[in-house]
């Protein structure tokens, strides 16, 4: 049975209703494959850098650079693109839940009644008028936000105070979440499933046999409710049927991006994607994972214990060549910038040095032409790398290098252009992201990695460079 103190629901959509967030979610979805061994597409989850070993028990984003995580000892971290870092809760009580409408209006709960708030740059307590514990928030806008706790607890936050609300129950509720302001659901510890029309909060006919830790969905015709013994639940609208996930381990988190995109994670490391018929399994690391979230099917985040993060960054292939340098650097260029393989290396043996050829400017790392051809408008791309000084070298403070995507419209012909938060560059591999929604369609779409902002160095290596289509 999953120790109370740590249970946690993993909270839904921000303001957007269901119906439009299953929208906005399936532009990326097509992209999505299984893979032919009855694993969903292999190996897809890399571990991240969380700089805490911590428990962490939730997980929820705005958009796949702005992620928050929370868990044990009032930890909360947040991804902005490139890595995560510690803020500042102002409290030490464990945080069991996390949901937001907006980066101005994010809020956790957890023990002791806790109810925190970010207004956008720091973090401040809201007086919850409850003791209880609260273990899952959840919310249709800043002004109609749910939190559900034990006992039976429901409180209810309109834009300015939490109030309670009459559940007609007394067992501990573990997970909440909804469509809009008249249809949320809740889940409770003694397999309860609970339904709020708007004006009351009432227990149908449905209820599970084992215990109920999250509940989550994409749409009213489409919820699941997850548990002990692998308990999967599934509402279409109509009514909850029981599904047979093939595990027994304890489910203890899932979100959903559409009908076909569904992920749940549990003890032990117990990962699953549903693609609308079938459950398969993918692997991820061997500790318990209690939260999961996404912003499609090309950007979910797991979380679990000592402080676990996990990342799936989609089923398709590194579009880039060589992107290891194991082999040499071919299929790259250096602009401004000669190329030669380093054997101080992210991951494997060898990286790519990359060494100012030209002048005092910036210098770059650029595919040896394109590495999409005739990327189509509305098609999404994410693009990760690792960048360091080389050993020994003098750390210049301002010196970074920040990744690129490029559209062509025509061949020769620059177009718009992404890029994401920078990497100072020092004596650790750090990550450099960036993310691209193709404009129109084009002759081609480039990386590139450097910038006019790595001109304080001579020098600086790259490795483990991954671009994929959401």
């Amino acid at each position: 049975m999953r120790l109370a103190l740590f249970l946690t629901a993993v909270a839904g959509s921000a303001c957007l209703s269901a119906p439009q967030q299953a929208a906005a979610d399936a532009a990326a979805d097509a992209a999505v494959d299984s893979g032919s061994d009855g694993t969903a597409c292999g190996t897809p989850w890399s571990a991240m850098a969380s700089g805490t070993t911590q428990r962490l028990l939730a997980v929820w984003g705005i958009a796949w650079n702005d992620v928050f995580a929370v868990g044990q000892g009032g930890t909360i971290l947040h991804f902005d693109g490139s890595s995560w870092s510690a803020m500042n809760s102002g409290t030490t009580a464990n945080l069991l839940g996390i949901w937001g409408c907006s980066r101005e209006d994010v809020f956790a709960v957890g023990e002791h009644g806790t109810a925190l708030l970010f207004s956008g740059t720091s973090w401040y307590a809201i007086p919850s008028n409850t003791v209880q514990q609260l273990w899952a928030v959840w919310g249709s806008a800043a002004g109609d936000v749910f939190a559900v706790g034990d006992s039976g607890t429901i409180q209810h936050f309109n834009g300015s105070a939490w109030s309670f609300m009459t559940s007609s129950t007394t067992e501990a509720l573990t997970g909440v979440w909804g469509t809009g302001p008249g249809n949320v659901f809740a889940v409770g510890i003694q397999g309860a499933i609970l339904h709020f029309d708007g004006s009351s909060w009432s227990s149908g006919n449905a209820r599970a046999a084992m215990p109920l830790w999250a509940i989550f969905g994409d749409g009213p015709g489409d919820v699941f409710a997850v548990g002990a013994v692998g308990t999967v639940m599934r509402f279409d609208g109509f009514s909850w049927s029981n599904l047979r996930p093939g595990t027994t381990k304890s489910l203890q988190g899932g979100w959903s991006g559409a009908p076909s995109d569904v992920f749940v994670v549990g003890e032990a490391g117990t990962v699953l994607r549903f693609d609308g018929s079938t459950w398969l399994p993918m692997t991820s690391a061997p500790v318990t994972l209690n939260g999961v979230w996404g912003n499609g099917p090309g950007n979910v985040y797991a979380v679990g214990d000592g402080g676990t993060i996990l990342r799936h960054v989609g089923c398709d292939s590194n579009l880039v060549a060589n992107g290891d340098f194991e082999t040499g650097v071919w299929g790259w260029l250096g602009y401004d910038a000669t190329l030669a393989q380093s054997t101080t290396a992210h991951g494997g043996m060898y990286s790519c040095q990359l060494c100012r050829s030209v002048g005092t400017g910036g210098f770059s790392l650029d595919d040896d032409r394109y590495s999409v051809n005739y990327p189509r408008q509305g098609e999404v791309y994410y693009a990760e790398a690792w960048v360091r000084l080389l050993p020994g070298a003098p750390v210049a403070p301002t010196a970074r290098a920040n990744l690129f995507l490029r559209e062509w419209p025509r061949d020769g012909v620059i177009g718009p252009m992404s890029f994401g938060p920078p990497a100072y560059l020092d004596q650790n591999w750090r990550m450099v992201t960036v993310q691209h929604t193709v404009t129109a369609d084009a002759f081609g779409l480039d990386l590139y990695l450097g910038g006019d902002d790595v001109a304080p160095v001579g020098c600086f290596l790259a490795d483990d460079i991954v671009l994929r289509r959401l």
